[in-house]
């Protein structure tokens, strides 16, 4: 009753805040340049995530509107890594989660242009809502302020305002010595006005009267981790000239992905149509995905397969998914990466099923190929290729090929750090480092090793990754004992 009312009075006060516990959980909650997200994402029937109590997570990435005001260069942003703190989180855009990514340590330079840097960074480093940069990633900021203002635990946005911004060049894997072999994109930098100390900062020139930029760079250009080859580290990333906000602003309007709410609905609606289509038309057991042991069995199943040729319709599984593949591979590619796959908890099967053509198809997107004929992964090195190969032959392979490319596709997300990728399954995002949050897929960070000394826990705590899911195998679609595709002919 107590908690009901108290709920009532500060629904009036603070706009219809979320009730007691968000604003009591951080003392430094302003109602004025802080919101609490609520969801709506997950609300839907049959794209959603839900808590303990059956309830709706918010969407971290999609809920909020980054609120962006090109005048006063004030925005929403989603903080990943709070200043003076040693734990780093990123986002996973289909769960709309947060995840434990990496410690940061203090270590040397692996640019050999300063001595040690600190892990104590005095920035915020967080993404800015329903925006993606150059390289199709949630949009980058680093905030200046109060760091203890900022909780990572709650689905909380923060107003900052934009000074400007810099370009940061990424290589993916090992030594990068010519300029073509680093990727780039733009990060925006910006500062915290409830922070008595910036509030009245509004260009770079009395920014860096405030922080030593040198030392961020420094920290930018470490603490996220550098390149091992062999036996010798590599830098991985390095951190361009600070541009002005008119430069900023621009770049950032044009070559930035920004995602309205018309869109986000399109958006979704679009992709839970096309997860029922290939539930619906390949996921559902039919009679020729079960074993036929007797007589009867075999008529049933002749009959049904008349009834589908009749129709023109395909009829084992590998046909089934293959057809629905090679319609409509671009559509589930996108898909795969902007759209949850589902419910895991009321339509767990639907979820198991579309989560793994999901990874399936993405991969593929990204380079890597299947060959149905081998089953056997290879890289094609684009995507476009690799894609155009789907298309053509995914209706030519069996339920036996799909088996067999589920069961390898772990084993391959594990041989890709060789490549600079670190990909892991993640249920829930437990252990005392992690965040606690559902994730329900698979996620990705950079594979890169930090210079942390002999205690090093991010080196304990990466070998306990895994890229296969735990108690969401893929359910096997080829039956041992059954009818196979050549027993009998109808």
């Amino acid at each position: 009753m107590m908690r009901s009312f108290c709920q009532f009075i500060l629904g009036i006060l603070l706009l219809a805040l979320a009730g007691c516990s968000w604003f009591q959980s951080k003392s430094g909650f302003d109602p004025r340049t802080s919101s609490v997200i609520e969801p709506v994402w997950f609300k839907s029937s049959s794209i959603r995530l839900a808590n303990l109590q059956s309830e709706p997570l918010p969407h971290l990435f999609y809920d909020p509107a980054a609120s962006l005001n090109p005048k006063t260069g004030r925005v929403n942003f989603i903080p990943l890594v709070a200043a003076n703190e040693e734990r780093a989180y990123d986002l996973d855009v289909l769960s709309g989660q947060r995840f434990f990514s990496h410690f940061q340590c203090s270590q040397n330079d692996v640019w050999k242009e300063r001595g040690s840097v600190s892990s104590r960074a005095n920035y915020t480093l967080g993404v800015i809502p329903r925006h993606f940069d150059q390289l199709n990633q949630p949009q980058r900021v680093i905030v200046f302020g109060k760091g203890t203002r900022y909780n990572l635990m709650e689905p909380i946005t923060y107003q900052v305002r934009v000074l400007g911004g810099y370009v940061e060049e990424m290589c993916p894997v090992g030594r990068c010595s010519g300029p073509k072999d680093w990727v780039g994109r733009l990060v925006l930098v910006a500062v915290d006005e409830t922070d008595s100390r910036y509030e009245d900062v509004i260009d770079f020139t009395q920014l860096l009267k405030a922080v030593d930029w040198q030392e961020v760079r420094g920290q930018l250009e470490n603490l996220s981790g550098r390149n091992l080859m062999v036996d010798t580290e590599y830098p991985a990333i390095r951190v361009g000239n600070l541009l002005s906000t008119r430069e900023t602003m621009a770049f950032f309007a044009k070559h930035s992905v920004s995602l309205s709410p018309k869109e986000l609905v399109s958006m979704q609606k679009s992709c839970s149509n096309l997860y029922k289509i290939f539930w619906d038309q390949a996921g559902v057991t039919t009679l020729l995905d079960l074993p036929a042991n007797t007589k009867d069995d075999v008529k049933k199943r002749a009959r049904f397969y008349e009834e589908l040729k009749k129709k023109g319709k395909p009829a084992y599984f590998g046909q089934r998914l293959g057809v629905l593949i090679k319609k409509y591979a671009d559509e589930l590619s996108t898909c795969s990466r902007l759209v949850f796959a589902g419910d895991p908890n009321l339509q767990r099967d639907r979820f198991q099923f579309q989560v793994w053509v999901n990874q399936y198809i993405r991969l593929h997107k990204e380079g890597w190929e299947y060959d149905c004929r081998t089953q056997t992964w290879s890289a094609s090195n684009q995507g476009a290729t690799a894609m155009a190969s789907l298309r053509e032959v995914s209706d030519q392979c069996s339920a036996r090929d799909y088996d067999k490319a589920m069961e390898t596709l772990p084993p391959l997300l594990k041989n890709l750090r060789l490549f600079g990728e670190r990909w892991r399954f993640i249920a829930w995002d437990e252990h005392t480092h992690g965040t606690h949050s559902k994730i329900q897929g698979w996620v990705r960070v950079p594979e890169r090793t930090f210079s942390c000394g002999s205690g090093d826990l991010n080196v304990k705590i990466r070998e306990a990754w895994r890229e296969k899911p735990d108690g969401m195998s893929w359910n096997v679609r080829h039956v041992e004992r059954g009818l196979k595709d050549s027993d009998y002919i109808y």
